[in-house]
């Protein structure tokens, strides 16, 4: 098995030292001794650490190849400053003091997307230090480690058992006698290991990396757009769709399914933050039926027309139950042919539901009807044809629902959204207003929860059903 790489990451500010002062302390713990180090820091942080850091001695060595030489480590970590990186402002420049909100913002969303991107690499581990920089950069730090952070990565923090040696020109305890200036530059100070230690104390943190989608983590961390206007979520939405879903008020969200040419997208909108706009693409061809029976749920969410249940048969059914779920599947699969109009802003097909010979009406006029369903498969046509809606096309196309909401959504609001069965009866649905509430075998039956806490907005371009749809349509259906 390949060794992973294992990483230092630190923030530093005006006090480079707290990176060699964390070598030592990672010595003299034996722990894992880093391969490599990152280090993020400000415009100000980056010119102190190259002026500290990476000049050489009388001995060719630089701080952290000295320390490496007097502690007898043969493994120097590499470290250059294509390690070193500056944070940049709300306007994509090196960030020197981070003073506005926008700047602030900007710094959190860099320092947490970097720590997102480290963890999303499964070949190493991360050692983060929060000793050094702001205070609001280490919190940042310390606060995607508690998100992202796998159970092999460490978090940790120094200190100096003397504040004496607080200074610029101290960077470890020697293993040997070396005379320094106090800060006031009156005294003497020894830098041997005798004299000062470095504490270094591994901070334990609840990780919560497994309560968060990985899908969308990894559009987080890799910086995929997840709107159609190519918005990249930032720290903040991350947050923000994160606390919507641990404190869920569903008055606030609106679902707006978007019908409009060459989307297929489902919109969520939040009413109080117009900034949190996620589009939830399902425009991939194997996705489209299940958008569109998505489309079909929430529009009789809407208008509360026709309760849909998941139709299957059961052995201790009668014949009269039996013929009245044969006639709710082609019901079904009306209302979903009905779905894939509006989809296709061609004129709706309407059939009366409720008459005895239904299901002839609906075969008599079904090749042609389909004809114009260019992604439904010939699979589904046939399987369609002659049963109506299974419950195996109705389970596959809520598990592909499911599947394309947990790639864009975080785990807890993906509930908020996907359609679920549960255990019900007819008085629910006319309680809460639905019209044709099929009445056959409903007590043994799991229905779909049609999403009704949210606000739901279908979006259709009624202009584009004109001339040309409709004498498609004609020429089929004469």
């Amino acid at each position: 098995m390949k060794n992973k790489k294992h990483i230092l990451l630190s923030i530093t500010g005006g006090s480079p030292a707290v990176l060699t002062e964390t070598l030592y302390g990672i010595y003299k713990n034996n722990l894992t001794w880093p391969d490599e180090i990152q280090v993020i820091t400000t415009q100000y942080g980056e010119k102190q650490l190259r002026l500290a850091l990476f000049e050489k001695n009388d001995q060719d060595n630089n701080v952290i190849e000295q320390l490496c030489a007097d502690y007898g480590i043969e493994n120097v970590p590499c470290f250059s400053s294509d390690q070193v990186h500056i944070v940049p402002d709300a306007n994509n420049n090196f960030v020197d003091d981070a003073r506005s909100e926008a700047d602030q913002e900007a710094l959190a969303d860099y320092i947490v997307k970097a720590v997102a991107q480290l963890c999303d690499d499964s070949n190493n581990t991360i050692h983060a230090s929060i000793s050094g920089g702001r205070k609001t950069m280490t919190f940042y730090l310390g606060y995607a480690m508690t998100l992202f952070a796998r159970k092999d990565d460490m978090l940790s923090h120094v200190l100096l058992t003397d504040p004496q040696y607080e200074i610029s020109d101290f960077y470890y305890p020697t293993p040997y006698s070396n005379r320094i200036k106090n800060y006031k530059k009156d005294k003497w100070l020894d830098t041997q290991s005798s004299d000062v230690d470095v504490v270094l104390s591994n901070i334990p943190f609840i990780r919560q990396r497994e309560h968060l989608n990985l899908s969308m983590l990894h559009v987080f961390s890799s910086g995929i757009p997840f709107n159609s206007e190519n918005k990249k979520i930032t720290y903040a939405d991350f947050s923000y769709l994160q606390n919507i879903a641990n404190n869920p008020d569903f008055s606030d969200l609106t679902l707006d399914v978007n019908l409009l040419e060459d989307h297929e997208l489902l919109v969520i909108k939040h009413k109080y933050n117009e900034g949190i706009i996620i589009d939830i693409d399902f425009s991939e061809r194997k996705d489209k039926m299940a958008f569109i029976f998505y489309s079909m749920i929430a529009r009789n969410t809407l208008n509360k027309n026709f309760a849909i249940f998941r139709p299957s048969t059961s052995k201790d059914m009668s014949d009269i139950e039996k013929q009245s779920i044969e006639k709710y599947r082609y019901q079904l699969a009306h209302l979903y042919f009905c779905e894939i109009e509006h989809y296709l802003n061609i004129d709706i097909c309407k059939l009366d539901i409720d008459t005895v010979d239904f299901i002839n009406d609906f075969l008599s006029i079904y090749d042609k009807r389909v004809e114009v369903f260019t992604f439904l498969n010939e699979k589904s046509r046939k399987s369609i044809k002659s049963y109506g809606i299974k419950y195996n096309f109705f389970d596959d196309r809520l598990n592909e629902i499911s599947e394309v909401l947990e790639r864009s959504l975080p785990q807890e609001l993906c509930s908020f959204f996907k359609p679920y069965k549960e255990k019900s009866d007819v008085e629910h649905f006319e309680s809460i207003g639905y019209k044709n509430c099929y009445k056959a075998g409903i007590l043994h039956t799991n229905i779909v929860n049609n999403l009704s806490k949210l606000s739901i907005k279908i979006s259709t371009n009624e202009e584009k059903a004109k001339a040309n749809s409709r004498a498609l349509l004609n020429s089929i259906f004469r």
